[in-house]
């Protein structure tokens, strides 16, 4: 219900239901209706229902973190997972349902890999098909095998979409 109000979330001390940080790059709300809150520093869920936010901060002095740092996209997939692209550590798919990550980096001698570590939109098309757009190119990632078709670019990608007749957008 739109009540006209504006309600403004800010970190309070001591307290681990509040917002973490206050800078935000990116929000989402996934199927279930919680708020996914991309920071600096990880990202944060919001349950309306309980008034309550859950932070998931990452090390950042560590470039192996299983925790995302700098999020910069987030996308719920039809399955229920929830991605975030990292702006320097890669991909990650986090099964909310045992809190556990998957986490994608490149890997220099691995063609099936993600392209790059800096992700910078994750995207899914009305065939259920994952695309992310990394700073190389673009990725298509294949669920049965988890692994990265690549198609590398000069030009730094930033958004993906898919117009009404299917074609995707770059």
């Amino acid at each position: 219900i739109c009540t006209g109000e504006f309600r403004h979330f800010k970190p309070e001390p001591g307290n681990p239901n509040s917002l973490g940080i206050t800078t935000v790059f990116c929000l989402y709300e996934d199927t279930r209706g919680i708020l996914w809150i991309g920071t600096p520093i990880g990202f944060s869920s919001y349950n309306s229902k309980k008034n309550r936010f859950k932070n998931y901060f990452g090390d950042p002095d560590s470039p192996e973190s299983t925790v995302p740092g700098i999020t910069w996209s987030i996308l719920e997939d039809k399955k229920g997972f929830i991605w975030f692209g990292d702006v320097f550590r890669g991909l990650y798919r986090f099964n909310r349902e045992n809190e556990q990550f998957k986490v994608y980096r490149h890997k220099p001698d691995d063609p099936h890999s993600i392209s790059s570590n800096i992700i910078r939109c994750i995207y899914q098309d009305s065939q259920g098909i994952l695309w992310i757009a990394a700073e190389n190119g673009l990725n298509k990632f294949d669920y049965r095998t988890e692994t990265f078709t690549r198609y590398l670019t000069d030009i730094g990608l930033q958004i993906i979409k898919e117009d009404k007749e299917g074609s995707i957008w770059l």
